[in-house]
C-alpha cells in the first residue's frame, strides 16, 4: 500500500523555490515586479513563522498559510509546477490526515481497484446525527462503500485538514454554514487531489438513501470508457445567467448571509445538488486546483451546485446529463419531488 511518506517541515522551502521559479516571468514584468516580489517574501516569512513555532514545540500552530500561497499561485494558474508546489506544501502540512484517509479509502475498495470512488455526505456539525444515519444506511447495504462525511470548521488554520478514521469524517478549514458550501466542496476536492490515487466522488446531501449501486457503476463506467464527460448529474436549466433565484439561501444560511442577496453571476445550466452528482477522478483533480488558483471566485459563490457547475465549465469538463434523477443511483427528497411532478418547469430547483 503506497502512502505519502512523512517529510520534515524544512522541505517546504524546496517547494517554495519551485513556486518562485514559476513566478520568474511575472517578476520580470514592470511595473508589477516589486509587487510580486513582496507577495513572495510575505509567503516566505509566513512559512518561517510556522517553522519557528514548530521548533518551539507547537506541532500544528494556528498560523494561516494558504492566504499567502493563493495570491502567488493565482498569478500562474496554468503553471503545473506552481500548482504542484502548492499541493506539496499542503501534503507536508497534512501528511498524517492524508495518509490515514488514503489508507481508509484503499481498504474499502482494494488497492488494485481500477475505478476507485467514494460517496460523500456533505453535512455540517449541527446536523451530524442526520449525516451519521445517512452514512449508516449505506453501510448496512453491504454493497455500497461507506460514505465519507464532510464538515467545515472555520476555526482551523486555512491549511489544516482533520480526518477521523473511526467516523470516516473529513473536516476542512471553512465556514460550516449553508453559505460556506461552495468553499467546503472545493476544499474537499483539493484534499482528495492530494491523495496518491484520486477517487471519483458521488456527492449527496444528508437526506440521501441507497438507490441502485449498479447505476452508479454504470455512470462510472460511462465516464471511464468514453473519456468525454467528466461529471454526471440531473440538469437545472434557466433562460439566462441572471435567471438564478438570488434569494434561494435566505432563511437557510447564517444570520449574516441571510441579510445578503446573492449578487454574483450564475449559469444557464447546472447540476442539481439536491439530487446529487458524480465527479470523475479527472474532475476532482481539476476542480481541486481552483481551490488554489481561483479561490476568490469560490468565495463569491453561495450555491455549491452552481459553483461546481461553473468550475466544470471553466475547466472545459463536459457533463453527462441525466433525463431522470433516479438514474444517478440515489434516493432523496429532491429526487422524489421531481419524479412526483414538482419542479416541472425545472427553473428554480437546487
Amino acid at each position: 500500500m503506497r502512502t505519502i511518506q512523512a517529510q520534515p517541515i524544512e522541505n517546504l522551502h524546496s517547494h517554495l523555490r519551485r513556486l518562485k521559479q514559476s513566478l520568474t516571468p511575472q517578476e520580470l514584468l514592470e511595473p508589477r515586479s516589486n509587487c510580486v516580489r513582496r507577495l513572495r517574501q510575505r509567503c516566505n516569512r509566513r512559512v518561517q513563522l510556522l517553522e519557528a513555532l514548530q521548533r518551539l514545540g507547537w506541532a500544528q500552530p494556528p498560523v494561516p498559510v494558504l492566504d499567502r500561497l493563493r495570491p502567488l499561485i493565482s498569478l500562474a494558474p496554468l503553471e503545473t509546477q506552481a500548482l504542484e508546489a502548492g499541493k506539496n506544501i499542503l501534503r507536508i502540512l497534512n501528511q498524517r490526515s492524508i495518509n490515514s484517509l488514503q489508507e481508509q479509502l484503499m481498504a474499502q475498495q482494494g488497492a488494485n481497484s481500477r475505478e476507485p470512488w467514494v460517496p460523500v455526505v456533505v453535512g455540517c456539525r449541527h446536523r451530524r446525527a442526520q449525516a451519521e444515519e445517512c452514512q449508516a444506511s449505506f453501510a448496512r447495504t453491504g454493497n455500497w462503500p461507506r460514505p465519507l462525511l464532510l464538515e467545515g470548521n472555520a476555526h482551523l488554520p486555512d491549511w489544516k485538514l482533520r480526518y477521523c478514521p473511526r467516523a470516516h469524517r473529513l473536516i476542512v478549514p471553512v465556514d460550516d454554514t449553508y453559505s460556506g458550501l461552495p468553499r467546503k466542496m472545493t476544499m474537499l476536492l483539493l484534499a482528495l487531489a492530494l491523495l496518491r490515487k484520486t477517487p471519483s466522488i458521488l456527492k449527496m446531501d444528508d437526506d440521501s438513501r441507497p438507490g441502485s449501486v449498479e447505476r452508479v457503476a454504470e455512470n462510472l463506467h460511462r465516464l471511464q470508457a468514453t473519456q468525454v464527460a467528466a461529471a454526471v448529474g440531473y440538469p437545472i436549466r434557466v433562460a439566462s445567467r441572471l435567471s438564478l433565484d438570488r434569494g434561494w439561501h435566505l432563511g437557510k444560511a447564517s444570520a449574516r448571509a441571510n441579510c445578503q442577496v446573492f449578487s454574483s453571476l450564475g449559469t444557464r445550466e447546472w447540476i442539481s445538488g439536491g439530487v446529487g452528482y458524480l465527479l470523475s477522478e479527472k474532475a476532482v483533480r481539476k476542480l481541486g486546483d481552483f481551490g488554489l488558483h481561483s479561490w476568490g471566485f469560490v468565495e463569491s459563490m453561495l450555491y455549491e451546485d452552481v459553483c461546481v457547475s461553473m468550475l466544470l465549465e471553466a475547466a472545459d469538463l463536459p457533463v453527462h446529463w441525466l433525463t431522470e434523477p433516479s438514474q444517478l443511483g440515489l434516493l432523496n427528497e429532491r429526487t422524489c419531488e421531481i419524479e412526483s411532478g414538482a419542479w416541472r418547469n425545472n427553473s428554480a430547483a437546487c
